[in-house]
C-alpha cells in the first residue's frame, strides 16, 4: 500500500471521528480528544514520509483527492478546535464567577484614596 492510500485511509478515518463530534461526557470527551491526537500523529507520520515519496504519474489523482480532503479536513478541525476554546472558556468564566460568590471581597480596596503627588 503506498503512502498516498495510507494517508487518505488515516485521513478519511480523522475525518469520520472529527464528524461524530465531541461527546458530552468529561471522560468520553478526553477518550475523544486522546483517540484523535492518536490518529494526528499517526498522520503527521505518514505526511513526513511523504517528503521523500516521489509520485508517480498512475497515483496524480489520488494525490489530488488527498490535496483535496486535507483541505476539507483542517476545516472540520478548526471548527472541533473552535468549539473546545469556546467550552474552556465556559468552564473558566463559570469558575471565576464562583469565586467571586465565595470570596465577595477579594480585591477590593479600603477606599484609601492616592493623588498625584504621594502624600
Amino acid at each position: 500500500m503506498s503512502i498516498l492510500t495510507q494517508l487518505l485511509h488515516q485521513t478519511a478515518e480523522l475525518q469520520k471521528h472529527v464528524e461524530s463530534g465531541l461527546p458530552p461526557g468529561d471522560e468520553e470527551r478526553m477518550d475523544f480528544i486522546r483517540t484523535l491526537d492518536d490518529g494526528l500523529i499517526e498522520r503527521g507520520k505518514l505526511i513526513d514520509q511523504l517528503a521523500d515519496y516521489i509520485v508517480k504519474p498512475s497515483e496524480h489523482e489520488r494525490r489530488d483527492e488527498v490535496l483535496k480532503q486535507n483541505t476539507s479536513f483542517q476545516a472540520k478541525i478548526l471548527m472541533l478546535q473552535n468549539q473546545i476554546r469556546r467550552d474552556l472558556q465556559q468552564i473558566h468564566l463559570k469558575k471565576e464567577t464562583g469565586r467571586k460568590y465565595e470570596q465577595p471581597f477579594e480585591g477590593m480596596t479600603d477606599g484609601a484614596f492616592f493623588d498625584k503627588r504621594g502624600v
